[in-house]
């Protein structure tokens, strides 16, 4: 398989082996004339530029030989950047079609048509044409919507631009969308596209707040604390089944991701981490429920000796991920 890839890229770029030579090799010889020094210097540069750009295109030859296709796009973009031709992008298109990025293959090639022109050969500008239609059905467009403007896209974590943002042309398959915002919790979501379709995917972003505080104080006498603190216990006990059967029940699906035939790392590590977080949830909750029963148990019983009438103070506090109990008597 890869050397069928090796000889299809050698082929499908070899056509390009003289381009960035041939503004060298084939100009005509221009009549001796009295430069300026800044002018030589600027044609030294792009001498200079030219031969590190016929160097970085016999790399990539080299490169896509022994099947590094990756490194090969780097040289070959490299090459472009240092003496653009279209004639490059074709090759450019032809890697990132063997690399299965048909997103960025079509681009390639439609810049190929767009920058070449009347120049493209009738042989090649039907080949490319080709590619072209084929590869538009390997393609879908994603339409990211945002309830704020500003909301950073990325796209399989790679960032594509702010909201408001026009359908984002992209690969078909699972693709996974993750919009952030300063001051908003970050939200990500996994799509599967088919190859023509344009999906609008929407996000709510709400602001990154904590859990509400519950404060209750008490200022009566010492009897009024043991009720509170029984209900504070039977709010945490209530918070630890509940964060209980949901830990539970991400154990499943964790359980049935990694069952799955065809799963992501980011699918894997996402159910793997809603698991954690909510057993860590019930042991945070489970525990404070025992330390506020403890107290209750001994407020239940110190508050029936006729002693115990100072003033008290009870307060309990929940937080992301925490709970506390705390008291003065």
């Amino acid at each position: 398989m890869i050397g069928g890839q090796r000889r299809s890229l050698a082929v499908a770029i070899v056509v390009a082996k003289l381009v960035v030579s041939a503004p060298v090799l084939g100009a005509e010889p221009e009549p001796e004339r009295e430069e300026a020094p800044q002018a030589s210097q600027e044609a030294a540069a792009e001498t200079e530029a030219q031969q590190e750009a016929r160097s970085r295109f016999k790399r990539a030859l080299e490169l896509a030989d022994d099947g590094q296709l990756d490194a090969a796009l780097v040289e070959l973009n490299r090459a472009y950047e240092l003496s653009p031709s279209y004639r490059l992008l074709y090759n450019v298109g032809v890697v990132h079609q063997q690399l299965k990025d048909y997103t960025r293959a079509l681009e390639a090639f439609e810049r190929y048509l767009s920058e070449g022109g009347s120049e493209v050969p009738a042989e090649r500008l039907t080949d490319v044409k080709s590619r072209v239609e084929r590869l538009r059905d390997r393609v879908a467009f994603l339409d990211v919507r945002a309830s704020e403007e500003g909301v950073e896209v990325s796209i399989d974590d790679r960032p594509v631009g702010r909201t408001p943002l026009p359908p984002v042309r992209v690969n078909t398959g699972q693709r996974k969308i993750t919009v952030t915002l300063a001051g908003r919790s970050p939200q990500s979501r996994v799509i599967e596209l088919a190859g023509g379709e344009t999906r609008r995917v929407s996000f709510d972003l709400e602001v990154a707040t904590a859990a509400p505080r519950v404060v209750v104080q008490s200022h009566e006498k010492v009897s009024i604390a043991p009720l509170v603190s029984w209900g504070a216990t039977l709010v945490l006990a209530g918070g630890a089944l509940g964060t209980g059967v949901v830990a539970l029940g991400k154990s499943r699906e964790y359980d049935a991701v990694t069952q799955k035939y065809r799963v992501t790392a980011e699918e894997l590590q996402s159910a793997r981490s809603d698991v954690k977080t909510f057993a860590i949830l019930t042991d945070v909750f489970l525990g404070a429920a025992i330390v506020a029963a403890g107290v209750s148990t001994y407020l239940t019983f110190s508050s029936k000796k006729k002693s115990a009438a100072a003033s008290s103070s009870v307060r309990v506090g929940f937080g992301v991920g925490t709970a506390a109990l705390s008291g003065s008597f």
